[in-house]
């Protein structure tokens, strides 16, 4: 008891971190109890000097972090938890506070009972507006903490030879509760360096918590960040690039198929009026979200999708656009006819009705750009042969009635006499779509080990 006393007067008054160190060695060795390092801090903890009560939380709080995780019973860690959560309360002490309930939630010791108790604790005192931002992180890093260890009862955990199980209802059971408050502490976040973690925390929500009756919420929270515009300073102080937090919002979005109808108009606004770089963001974040919004969804969204993706084909701002805009338009045939499971295998003998097979957009893109190359020599016939090639590396039944329309027309092209003048750009629109047909068999066959299927132009030799 003597030892921590004055362990505990030495760094209250120097705030080294020997004593800290000293103390955590302490109790690790069984010289010091917990209990009196508590006991030594009892005057500065109930101190009416917001400064002493300050550091006499800070102390309790950095020794908890430095003491071996079997230190800790689940009785000590009980009365920690609780006395920290009171701690909130103050707002002198709420930043040692956190600190300490950091440290006590990756003990095995602490379980999903304590977890609900520091997370309504938080709800309730915490306002994040009032924090900087290092302070903003060490709450994001509980709540991440205790999403990793605690989102679900059942789980167990080591202390030492000791099995401890953890059948108290977790995180999820909270529901709504723990979904609200979580959106009332990240609301307004707007350093890098927090947003990463926050973004990870809902991506995990949205995956796996009942979100529907709060779907508008956490679009709110999410949405509002894109597209990303961040850009680190010189010196970088931040560790984190622009990149990251694309990739962090790109999978949020894409984490539940509830934001569909959310996000889809607002995708759209961006990609009419944005800047070419949040045309590309928004092209590459419609590919990740559209297979999650499903074939249903896509189906709906159709016309409007593809009367955007074209006009960034047709009229493209820049090469790069253009080629995100194709893949982009391939992801949105492969959502909508993700059902087609036809066997590459199976060709039709008559090609020229396979047209039976498709409808819906993939019929009436087809048709536009067969109208466009009628006029190959024009402008538009090369974008418009490269959304054929690109349907060709999307399902089974879109290439072959992507083939079936096109290489006919081609073809009766070529041969017309009244088009000899153009028979060089329809053998280059022809070659090109040839090639496409090679490669996505390459790609449909690779790895395969049943009977390699027939060359998708072998009705047409």
């Amino acid at each position: 008891m003597e030892a921590a006393e004055r362990l505990a007067r030495t760094w209250v008054a120097s705030q080294r971190d020997k004593e800290v160190e000293d103390t955590a060695a302490g109790i690790a060795s069984g010289e010091i109890k917990l209990l009196h390092v508590v006991q030594a801090l009892g005057e500065y903890l109930t101190s009416e000097e917001d400064d002493l009560r300050n550091k006499g939380v800070e102390f309790l709080a950095a020794v908890v972090s430095k003491c071996p995780p079997d230190k800790f019973s689940r009785q000590s860690v009980n009365v920690l938890v609780s006395f920290f959560t009171s701690k909130l309360e103050d707002t002198e002490t709420i930043i040692p506070a956190l600190k300490g309930l950091l440290g006590l939630t990756s003990l095995p010791s602490f379980n999903s009972e304590d977890a609900e108790k520091v997370v309504k604790a938080l709800f309730a005192h915490v306002k994040m507006k009032a924090l900087v931002q290092a302070q903003r992180f060490i709450v994001f890093s509980i709540v991440d903490s205790l999403m990793a260890r605690h989102r679900e009862g059942g789980a167990f955990s080591f202390l030492g030879n000791i099995v401890i199980i953890d059948d108290h209802p977790a995180l999820k059971k909270m529901g709504t509760e723990f979904i609200s408050g979580y959106v009332n502490l990240a609301d307004g976040e707007k350093d890098p360096r927090n947003l990463l973690v926050g973004f990870a925390i809902s991506c995990v929500i949205l995956v796996e918590f009942d979100v529907k009756s709060k779907i508008e919420d956490m679009f709110n929270i999410t949405f509002c960040y894109f597209p990303i515009t961040f850009k680190p300073p010189p010196d970088d102080p931040y560790g984190v690039t622009s990149d990251d937090l694309k990739t962090a919002l790109r999978n949020c979005l894409a984490s539940t198929p509830l934001f569909g109808n959310l996000a889809i108009p607002l995708f759209l606004e961006k990609l009419n009026a944005g800047a070419p770089s949040t045309k590309r963001d928004t092209l590459r974040t419609l590919s990740a979200c559209l297979p999650v919004y499903g074939s249903a969804f896509a189906r709906t969204s159709a016309r409007k999708l593809w009367s955007s993706l074209k006009l960034e084909i047709f009229q493209p701002t820049d090469p790069i656009t253009e080629e995100e805009a194709l893949k982009t338009t391939q992801v949105l045939i492969k959502t909508i006819y993700a059902d087609d499971h036809a066997a590459d295998g199976h060709t039709e003998t008559e090609a020229t009705n396979e047209d039976t097979d498709i409808q819906g957009l993939a019929k009436d893109a087809c048709e536009e750009c067969i109208v466009i190359l009628k006029e190959p020599e024009k402008s538009q016939a090369k974008p418009a042969i490269k959304v054929l090639c690109a349907f060709m590396s999307t399902t089974p039944s879109v290439s072959k009635y992507t083939l079936a329309q096109a290489v006919p027309h081609l073809i009766k092209l070529f041969l017309n006499p009244d088009e000899r003048a153009n028979r060089g750009p329809v053998l280059a629109l022809l070659a090109a779509l040839i090639a496409a047909a090679r490669d996505s068999a390459l790609l449909t066959g690779a790895g395969a080990t049943d009977t390699p299927a027939p060359p998708p132009l072998l009705p047409y030799k």
